[in-house]
């Protein structure tokens, strides 16, 4: 089939440079990857859902990401976050 017949070639993007995120950004990343949803995210950084839900968005569109589980993935492999810091969050959340 051609194009006209419905068959788009997507092409691939392939990021060079390591992906900015803010450091709230990177706190709701890291409190998604310990578990916590939004509403535990906010009460946890003490701010609303909904700002909970704008840094998820922009740390998404940032990371090429499809949701929080590859965001979270996305952002280990490219060194945004590192393991050392999702394993501290982890103990801090397990000790609290």
């Amino acid at each position: 089939m051609s194009e006209r017949e419905g068959w788009h070639h997507r092409p691939i993007r392939i990021v060079a440079d390591r992906p900015h995120l803010t450091a709230r950004e990177r706190e709701v990343i890291i409190l998604a990857g310990c578990g916590l949803t939004a509403r535990g995210t906010g009460l946890a950084l003490h701010i609303t859902t909904n700002t909970v839900k704008v840094h998820r968005a922009r740390a998404l569109l940032a990371l090429h990401a499809t949701d929080m589980a590859n965001a979270l993935a996305l952002a280990i492999v490219q060194n945004v976050i590192t393991r050392e810091e999702l394993a501290e969050a982890l103990e801090k959340r397990r000790v609290a």
